[in-house]
């Protein structure tokens, strides 16, 4: 579902993540942006940018949005060609 949370909002960061998942969450609420709910908790999302993906929640009598928990997506390592043709490049 889209979301756009309009110029003006508020995030409280519930769990003192560093400032840089902070600021990349503010970031991407930014705009209007997809959001996946919770199915078992109203008012709670999952969003994302392709290397992130935050879990939050919104109160629907404020403009605050909470920030609960993140997580960085795994890349894995790069194989053994990878390394041989970026070393030749």
């Amino acid at each position: 579902m889209k979301m756009n949370f309009g110029p003006r909002l508020e995030i409280q960061d519930l769990r003192n993540h560093p400032a840089s998942v902070v600021i990349g969450f503010a970031i991407l609420l930014a705009g209007t942006v997809m959001v996946r709910p919770d199915p078992k908790r109203k008012g709670f999302y999952e969003v994302g940018d392709g290397r992130t993906l935050y879990y939050f929640c919104v109160r629907e009598d404020s403009r605050t949005i909470f920030l609960l928990a993140f997580s960085r997506k795994a890349f894995p390592p790069p194989s053994d060609l990878e390394v041989a043709l970026a070393a030749h490049s």
